[in-house]
C-alpha cells in the first residue's frame, strides 16, 4: 500500500528534521585524551582536557529529543489514523540522497537491542532505505505515538548512509533505546565501530537519565588510541551531572584505564589532578575544583554516578541498559544490528 500523496511533505519534513539534527562533525566523535607526561604531570586545566563532554553533551542532547520527534512528526501528519498495515513511500529526497520508506501501523513488531534482554514487541515501526542500492539507513520502533511508556522506543541508524561526506565509518551503527515518561527517562545510546574512519572512538556506549531536574550522563568509550605511559586498550570513562534549567550548571569527572574500565576517576591507575571540571550553557569554566560551587551537582553525587560504570546496573536498582562494564563494551561489535527484517519498498 503507498502512502498517499497528501502526507509526501509530512515525511519530508520528518527526514529533514532527522537529518538536521544528526548534522555532527566528525570530531564529536574522536575522542583528544590529556597529554600524559611522566607521572602524568603534565596535566593541564585547559578547555581541550575536556573535549569529549563539551561534544558528547552537544550530541546527547540532540540524540535524546530525535525519535520523538520523528513520532510526533508522524502524528502531526495524521498518518497514525489510517488502519492497521504497513504503508511505504519511494523516492524521499533528503540531504541530496534519496530515500524508500517503510511505515508500520497498529501491528506487533519485534525487536531485540544490546539495552535489552529478551523480545519486545511494538505497535509501530517507520524505516528508511536508501533508494541507490537498498542500504539500510534507520529504523524506529514505537509503542505508543506519545512519550516512550510502554516498551519504549528503539532507534538503529548508519550515519554513513544517511550523510557518507561526513560519517565514512562504512560498518558503523548506532543504536539508542529510551524508555519512561519525561522526568523520568532512561536512554541509552551505543555504537559498535569508529564513525569515521581512520577515528579514535571505537566502540563506546552512552547512558542518560532523568531525575530530580538533573540530567545525569554516563558513558564509557572503547579507543583505539596508544600511550606509552598506559599500555593496552584504553576506555575512556565519564559521568556528569547538568541541571535541566539555565544555565544548566554541570559537573563532570573522567578517568582512563588499560584494558579495564576506570571505577575511581584516575588516568591509568595515578591521581587526575583534573578530576572535577564545571561547566555551564556558555561551556568550559574551570577544572581541578577543590570544591563544587553552589547550584552545581555536588561531587558526592558525580562520584557516585561515575562508580555505577564499572558496576552491574541491578547493583544500584538499574536498568540493564545502564551496563557499562568491560564485558558490554567489547560485546558491542556483535550486539548491535539491524532489527528489521522486511525488504526494502
Amino acid at each position: 500500500m503507498n502512502i498517499k500523496r497528501f502526507t509526501y511533505r509530512a515525511i519530508i519534513i520528518v527526514a529533514a528534521y532527522f537529518m538536521v539534527t544528526i548534522e555532527l562533525r566528525q570530531q564529536r566523535f574522536n575522542l583528544q585524551l590529556p597529554e600524559m607526561g611522566p607521572g602524568f604531570t603534565s596535566i593541564h586545566a585547559a578547555e581541550d582536557k575536556w573535549f569529549f563532554v563539551r561534544q558528547s553533551a552537544t550530541w546527547a542532547r540532540g540524540n535524546s529529543g530525535l525519535a520523538d520527534a520523528i513520532i510526533s512528526a508522524l502524528v502531526n501528519a495524521g498518518l497514525f489514523k489510517w488502519p492497521a498495515g504497513d504503508y511505504t513511500h519511494k523516492g524521499l529526497v533528503s540531504n541530496s540522497e534519496t530515500f524508500n520508506i517503510r511505515l508500520g501501523v497498529q501491528g506487533s513488531y519485534t525487536a531485540i537491542s544490546s539495552a535489552y534482554s529478551g523480545i519486545k514487541s511494538f505497535s509501530y515501526k517507520f524505516i528508511m532505505f536508501r533508494a541507490s542500492d537498498n542500504a539500510r539507513a534507520l529504523e524506529l520502533f514505537f509503542d505508543t505515538t506519545s512519550g516512550s511508556s510502554g516498551d519504549g522506543n528503539l532507534l538503529v541508524y548508519n550515519l554513513n548512509v544517511l550523510n557518507p561526506s561526513v560519517f565514512t565509518g562504512t560498518t558503523a551503527l548506532v543504536e539508542s533505546y529510551g524508555h519512561g515518561e519525561v522526568g523520568a527517562r532512561h536512554q541509552t545510546y551505543s555504537w559498535n565501530d569508529p564513525l569515521v574512519s581512520g577515528g579514535s572512538s571505537d566502540t563506546g556506549r552512552v547512558v542518560l537519565q532523568e531525575m530530580s531536574g538533573v540530567l545525569c550522563f554516563k558513558s564509557v568509550v572503547k579507543t583505539t588510541l596508544t600511550s606509552t605511559l598506559c599500555t593496552g586498550t584504553l576506555y575512556y570513562s565519564l559521568a556528569y551531572g547538568v541541571k535541566i534549567a539555565s544555565p544548566n550548571q554541570s559537573t563532570a569527572k573522567y578517568g582512563i584505564a588499560a584494558d579495564s574500565i576506570d571505577a575511581n576517576g584516575q588516568l591509568c591507575g595515578f591521581a587526575n589532578a583534573d578530576n572535577f571540571g564545571l561547566f555551564n550553557d556558555q561551556g568550559f569554566i574551570s577544572d581541578g575544583q577543590s570544591t563544587i560551587p553552589d547550584g552545581f551537582p555536588t561531587a558526592s553525587a558525580v562520584t557516585s554516578l561515575y562508580s555505577q560504570i564499572a558496576q552491574d546496573p541491578a547493583a544500584n536498582s538499574l536498568p540493564e541498559g545502564h551496563d557499562l562494564r568491560k564485558s558490554k563494551l567489547d560485546s558491542l561489535n556483535n550486539s548491535i544490528a539491524w532489527r528489521d527484517t522486511s525488504a526494502a519498498p
